[in-house]
């Protein structure tokens, strides 16, 4: 994830948006951005906050962010590995 992608993510934190977020396991997560933040093996994650758990993706597995909450700065992120 390059500087540019990783200022997105960390927009979505900033204003908590809803997320859907694919990885490169063609697995989708949907939740709250919380925060970025590293996990206990030191890679840099997305802290994703649902109804039912909370869960950490690292940032180099995320392939493409849908934002669900409605804002003026972007809908959609495919990620450039």
């Amino acid at each position: 994830m390059n500087c540019n992608e990783h200022d997105y993510i960390e927009i979505a934190c900033l204003y908590h948006y809803t997320l859907k977020v694919l990885t490169a396991n063609r697995v989708e997560h949907d939740g709250i951005a919380i925060n970025t933040v590293y996990n206990e093996q030191k890679k840099h994650c997305l802290y994703l906050k649902s109804h039912e758990h909370q869960q950490l993706i690292e940032l180099n597995e995320i392939v493409e962010v849908s934002v669900l909450t409605p804002n003026p700065y972007f809908s959609h992120l495919r990620v450039k590995g």
